[in-house]
C-alpha cells in the first residue's frame, strides 16, 4: 500500500496543479473531458493567462508555479499550521481513497475513486 500525506496549503495546491497539468497534457494529446470543459482554458484562467494560450505555454506556467511552491516551502521550512491532513492511499488494485483528518487526527471525510487524480479533484 502506498501512502502520500499532503498536510500543508502549499502541498495541497501543488497536488491540484499536478492534477491539472496531467489533464492539460491529456487534452493536448486529444482526450477531452466528458462534459466538454477545456482544462487548458481553466488552467490558463487560474494562472491569469489568456484563455487562448497554447497548451505548451499553459503547461510551462503550471511547471513554474509548481517549482515556485516547492522553493517557497523549502524556504519556509514547511512550517505551516496544520488544520487538516489529507491522505491519499491505494486501497486495492486500481482503487484509491482520499481521507481528510482534522488537526486532532479525527477522520472528517473519505472520497473513493478509480484513479488517484479522480480523488484529488
Amino acid at each position: 500500500m502506498q501512502t502520500l500525506v499532503i498536510d500543508t496549503p502549499d502541498g495541497i495546491r501543488y497536488a491540484q496543479l499536478a492534477t491539472l497539468k496531467g489533464a492539460v497534457k491529456l487534452e493536448a494529446l486529444g482526450m477531452k473531458h466528458s462534459s466538454g470543459v477545456s482544462m487548458r482554458k481553466q488552467a490558463a484562467r487560474l494562472l491569469g493567462m489568456k484563455t487562448t494560450s497554447k497548451a505548451d505555454d499553459v503547461i510551462g506556467a503550471l511547471n513554474r508555479e509548481m517549482e515556485r511552491l516547492v522553493a517557497a516551502s523549502t524556504l519556509w521550512g514547511l512550517q505551516h499550521q496544520r488544520a487538516k491532513r489529507y491522505v491519499v492511499e491505494r486501497t486495492s488494485g486500481d482503487d484509491w481513497k482520499l481521507a481528510v483528518y482534522d488537526g486532532n487526527g479525527t477522520l472528517l471525510s473519505v472520497v473513493a475513486g478509480s484513479t488517484r487524480e479522480g480523488v484529488l479533484q
